[in-house]
């Protein structure tokens, strides 16, 4: 190493060292941390164009109760059908919903299709004027008798990192987040474990307090930018930090020049074959 670059080895330089390759590194990491947000958006946005079209299939042919979490995520988005009769008993509301900007609860409903089997159907939004009132809501109240129910498939809703917990004893009549397994522990008939987003009802529900819930729209978001920006400050850093180191070893050389030149004096020098004068 030459001499001029000695002082990096100096324990303070050794720990910015440190700071600056873990930034870099957490930096990188974050870069694909984005790009890979981004491929799962594109898969997403993929899945959603691919299986809007599709014509939709008995939900009983899909899946049914018991099947694990893959099934349920090789559903999701499907369009689907199912016919049965709804169990007014079991309604609940999901809260801190929002369509068109006004808040609101989602309405769902258990939509029994056999003995032994029931679908949780998400029948729309209402307002929280309506919500309000209770469940079950009698203001959109579903018909009697059997109904064909036609829309796409959504699984549980992951919980938010602040997000509100369902996990309590006792009934709920208004879930934080569309909780399917804790919907199950208080319906009597095993539930299937993906809930059906009611597109279409027939017969269908009176009056038009209830909305339908719209289907995920597909956004790429601006994972990319960010991106790129995490790959710019790396290098920036990475490019930034040996520029630095440069220039700092020539500061510090400079400095020791400066040590090593001889003060200059105010007297003359006198060479000793002079004769010095005697008074």
């Amino acid at each position: 190493m030459p001499e001029r670059y000695r002082f990096v080895l100096r324990p303070m330089w050794l720990a910015t060292h440190v700071v600056v390759l873990a930034a870099v590194v957490v930096m990188v990491n974050l870069g694909f941390w984005q790009l890979d947000r981004l491929h799962e958006k594109q898969a997403l946005a993929d899945t959603l164009e691919a299986r809007a079209d599709e014509a939709p299939v008995p939900l009983d042919s899909l899946v049914e109760p018991g099947d694990g979490v893959d099934a349920v995520d090789d559903l999701r988005y499907r369009n689907a059908s199912a016919t049965g009769t709804y169990l007014i008993e079991d309604e609940v509301l999901v809260a801190n919903r929002t369509l068109g900007g006004q808040p609101g609860y989602w309405v769902v409903t258990p939509l029994q299709v056999s003995e032994r089997e029931a679908v949780p159907v998400v029948r729309g939004f209402v307002e929280l004027v309506v919500g309000d009132e209770g469940v079950p809501v009698a203001a959109v109240a579903p018909p009697p008798g059997t109904v064909t129910v036609a829309g796409w498939v959504e699984g549980t809703s992951e919980r938010g990192r602040f997000g509100g917990s369902d996990d309590r004893p006792g009934r709920i009549d208004r879930f934080n987040r569309l909780d399917l397994e804790r919907l199950a522990e208080q319906v009597d008939v095993p539930l299937d474990p993906v809930a059906l987003v009611a597109e279409d009802q027939q017969p269908p529900t009176d009056g038009d307090l209830l909305s339908a819930v719209a289907r995920p729209e597909p956004d790429l978001g601006p994972h990319l930018g960010y991106a790129g920006q995490w790959f710019l400050f790396a290098l920036v850093f990475g490019i930034g930090y040996p520029l630095m180191l440069r220039r700092q070893a020539r500061i510090y050389a400079e400095r020791a020049l400066e040590s090593d030149t001889p003060e200059p004096t105010d007297r003359p020098h006198r060479s000793s074959s002079e004769p010095v004068a005697r008074v």
